[in-house]
């Protein structure tokens, strides 16, 4: 049987790969809260003129359509995990849930930061170091399989 997914499965277990998107999802989630308790200002609706529109305010707007992806992608695999459906393309989900994630985080720190401070602090975000740990750990296990 063919399994599907997005990925060339760097995590080819599943119950290895759920677990890993649970920490992911908490710590996006984490940190986009602690970003938005710090940084209260954000686009003013009342007087937002499209051609006035700057860069930060584009990043804010990126964020904003990554949230929702991010928020019904989520709750479409937690529904589906909370419910037991057997679906398979719930690892799918899951792997579309933690991009665009990761995409709601790097345009929300380039909406607050500005691009270049916003790229320079990704790598170093927890969800990031999350995956950059794990992929390490899986480097290191192949390698002594070897």
């Amino acid at each position: 049987m063919k399994k599907t997914g997005m990925t060339c499965r760097w995590i080819a277990s599943d119950s290895v790969f759920n677990k890993l998107s649970i920490k992911f999802n908490v710590l996006v989630v984490a940190t986009l809260i602690l970003l938005r308790m710090t940084w209260r200002e954000f686009i003013d609706f009342e007087n937002f003129e499209i051609s006035k529109v700057t860069s930060r305010e584009a990043m804010g707007l990126l964020t904003l359509m990554m949230a929702s992806f991010y928020y019904s992608g989520s709750f479409r695999w937690i529904l589906s995990d909370l419910l037991k459906f057997n679906d398979p393309l719930v690892r799918i989900d899951k792997e579309l849930a933690m991009l665009y994630g990761f995409l709601t985080l790097a345009f929300y720190l380039m909406n607050l930061f500005g691009f270049f401070w916003g790229l320079l602090w990704l790598p170093v975000s927890p969800p990031s170091l999350l995956l950059v740990l794990r992929f390490a750990k899986s480097r290191n296990v192949k390698e002594f399989q070897d």
